[in-house]
């Protein structure tokens, strides 16, 4: 991630905008796998965040092809 990749980034925190950059991923999958329970977030305010180790977790539980 270069500096303008970092926009959203808040110190160990993802946006879900960003995390679906960063997971190749569109939001509503994202949502689907929150609502699921398989992605964690947290609401600060308005935004709904996700936590860097978090995002790894998830990513490594998911198949691989």
């Amino acid at each position: 991630m270069n500096a303008q990749d970092l926009s959203g980034y808040f110190g160990g925190l993802f946006t879900v905008r960003d995390f679906c950059r960063w997971a190749s991923i569109g939001r509503t999958f994202a949502y689907a796998e929150m609502k699921a329970g398989r992605l964690s977030a947290r609401k600060v305010g308005r935004r709904t965040l996700i936590p860097m180790n978090e995002a790894r977790r998830w990513l490594s539980t998911l198949p691989s092809r």
